[in-house]
């Protein structure tokens, strides 16, 4: 990991390695031409630890230094994290750099964020009772707390040498004095935890969906089941008149269905071409247009200046681009309510508003980008050296953002357009469904009156069957709720592991 290679400056600038304001890489490259960089870049280590095995994954980031040749840490990494470990030193406490990087990179940028104060084993002073030295350690926390706007319980202390030590000798007293089995309790429940938590909230809600989507259809077609159960029933004893009364009143059933199913099909066909000129906004050939306009505006400069303006114009447009995208999705919804309203007019269909088309979390998480951008070309460091490179590779960062950005949004404006008049469409078909059903039933019964019970006999079976499956989705549905509640998850003894 900690292997070095000399490259020649215009390598280490390629890979944004090269810093003219470090002493030591300017030193080098005077002396003998050549600058010392790490062999690797990215390192995966895997321990047998519990945390370990039940998801937590652990990034070591850079400090001070390589944080202004990594963007994509502001932009990507911390952002996405559940959580961020900011660790110091107990003796020094939060020095200047230490404020700079919470600052600059931490302190907006994660939601769940934990302070570890390390080396306490430097307070341990034979001299000192143990009360004094925990009064010690206690102050350095609360003042630490203070200074990064934390609570106390999210600052911990620790000596992550002696925690190593007790867990290689199996040192249960050391361990629980070095601290980490509280960082393991913390990680445990409110990063391994949470997300779980979050998988679950996930996995429950786009499953309860669907169970209720098939509840509400199973419902719908006992109300069916029930009425056809009813009209057999109630032609006990009955003459042939009054049957043929019934298959013309569904033949004309029929015909009033079949003229609004046209009307459907129709605007089902409007709105499909319209949410095609919807999706080709998000599609990636436009935001590439889009990127490839932004790029120009900055020119061949590459300063702060021209990426400040450049970002501002691009963010306009997608704040623009996303009124236009909501306006066709309240046109969209328009009509497919005006379809729902038809149907459940004249043929008693559950009436139903369709869902929102809703762009706020694209202009949230653009307007996002926009802040970063800002805060990174007022950082007086890249304003007075103007580092083209790392100009050239914040964007580069940025743009994969924004394609991530676009991407999910293309699939949220996809998934909405298939669910705009999906219940409308099954009951579309559950209705004609239930008028082939009647129609065979009292056409039967029509030609041979000793088919009336054996029809009522299956639609009682039937009958039962519905009931059966929509007493075993309620079921379904009351476990998904319960598994919805959170969990806290405790952690095991394990083998060792380096804090």
């Amino acid at each position: 990991i900690i292997e070095q290679k000399e490259v020649s400056l215009d390598d280490a600038r390629a890979v944004g390695l090269w810093d003219e304001t470090d002493q030591v890489m300017t030193q080098a490259l005077q002396a003998k031409g050549k600058i010392d960089i790490p062999v690797w870049r990215h390192a995966l280590i895997n321990f047998p630890h519990p945390l370990l095995k039940s998801g937590l994954v652990i990034l070591d980031t850079p400090g001070l230094n390589a944080l202004g040749a990594e963007p994509e840490l502001t932009l990507n990494i911390i952002s996405n994290a559940h959580a961020v470990i900011f660790i110091m030193a107990t003796d020094t406490g939060v020095t200047k750099s230490d404020m700079q990087i919470w600052t600059d990179h931490i302190g907006n940028h994660c939601r769940r964020k934990i302070a570890l104060l390390n080396k306490i084993d430097i307070l341990w002073d034979a001299l000192k009772t143990q009360a004094e030295v925990d009064a010690e350690i206690i102050s350095q926390i609360n003042q630490t707390a203070r200074q990064l706007h934390l609570d106390t319980s999210s600052v911990l202390a620790i000596s992550a040498q002696k925690a190593l030590l007790a867990k290689i000798k199996h040192d249960t007293e050391l361990l629980e004095r070095s601290g980490i089995l509280k960082v393991e309790k913390m990680l445990a429940e409110n990063v391994v935890g949470a997300k779980h938590d979050i998988l679950r909230s996930t996995l429950v809600m786009e499953t309860s969906s669907m169970v209720k989507n098939s509840r509400r259809f199973i419902q719908q077609r006992l109300v069916n089941r029930r009425s056809q159960l009813d009209e057999l029933q109630n032609l006990r004893g009955k003459n042939r008149d009054i049957i043929e009364n019934l298959l013309t009143e569904v033949s004309e059933s029929r015909k009033h269905y079949d003229a609004s199913v046209a009307t459907f099909n129709q605007g089902s066909n409007v709105i499909s071409g319209q949410g095609k000129q919807l999706l080709q906004l998000l599609e990636q050939e436009n935001l590439q247009k889009l990127l490839a306009e932004s790029k120009r505006e900055i020119g061949d400069s590459w300063s702060t200046v021209g990426l400040n303006r450049s970002i501002r114009k691009l963010i306009q447009q997608t704040r623009q681009m996303a009124e236009e995208i909501n306006g066709m999705g309240s046109n969209i919804q328009q009509q497919a309510e005006q379809l729902y309203q038809l149907f459940a007019s004249r043929h008693q269909f559950e009436a139903r508003i369709p869902p929102r088309l809703d762009m706020s979390e694209f202009t949230k998480r653009m307007a996002a980008l926009e802040k970063i951008t800002e805060a990174f070309c007022r950082d007086p460091v890249n304003v007075m050296t103007e580092k083209h490179f790392l100009i050239r590779k914040f964007f580069m960062s940025l743009g994969c953002q924004v394609e991530a950005i676009f991407a999910d949004t293309y699939k949220q404006a996809q998934t909405w357009l298939k669910q705009v008049l999906a219940p409308l469409r099954q009951q579309i078909d559950e209705h004609k469904e239930n008028l082939d059903k009647r129609s065979k039933s009292l056409m039967q019964i029509h030609q041979n009156a000793d088919e009336l019970q054996n029809n009522i006999s299956a639609l009682e079976e039937n009958l039962a069957s519905l009931q059966s499956q929509s007493i075993l989705l309620d079921k379904l549905l009351l476990k998904l709720m319960q598994d919805a509640k959170p969990r806290i998850m405790t952690t095991a003894a394990g083998p060792a592991v380096a804090a």
